[in-house]
């Protein structure tokens, strides 16, 4: 009975790291608190304790001010590929969406690499997250990418 248990507690913790909330630029995200933080390529890079995944967050202002918060996203999506290939969201209030990709990685084991991405606008504050994850451990990180997703809030323009 005691083993069901623990097992029962195994099962439903994965992907349920403790998400800290970070603040960048007007956009508050939640990652993981064990996960290394670094710098690439101007975005904030988060790199799980096992190596077997890690996401980069970018956070960018539009051009344009007072840009309808649809409008902005349908521009992100048409950079980024085909409108089609994006199940649309909402995340902090406001438009975004996701996408995943599958790849081969140019390891001698030929590993799956699933990246998901997920992009967001407000009008004023774009942002994007790649999740890039081992597809033998999807189990644990796709849930985790979306709960990182989905804890992106933005302050008030004005505001704090």
């Amino acid at each position: 009975m005691l083993l069901v248990a623990v097992l029962g507690m195994a099962v439903s913790s994965v992907g349920m790291e403790e998400l800290v909330p970070v603040s960048m630029d007007r956009l508050t995200v939640g990652v993981p608190g064990a996960w290394r933080r670094s710098q690439e390529e101007g975005a904030t890079k988060y790199t799980a304790p096992s190596m077997e995944a890690f996401f980069l967050f970018h956070v960018s202002h539009v051009q344009t001010a007072g840009m309808d918060e649809a409008v902005c996203r349908g521009k992100i999506l048409e950079k980024m590929g085909p409108e089609s290939a994006w199940t649309l969201l909402t995340v902090g209030g406001a438009p975004a969406a996701r996408r995943l990709d599958a790849d081969t990685a140019g390891d001698a084991k030929k590993t799956e690499i699933q990246t998901y991405t997920y992009v967001g606008c407000d009008g004023a504050t774009t942002w994007s997250l790649v999740f890039h994850l081992d597809s033998r451990k999807k189990t644990r990180f796709a849930r985790l990418a979306e709960r990182i997703a989905q804890s992106i809030s933005y302050s008030p323009a004005n505001g704090p």
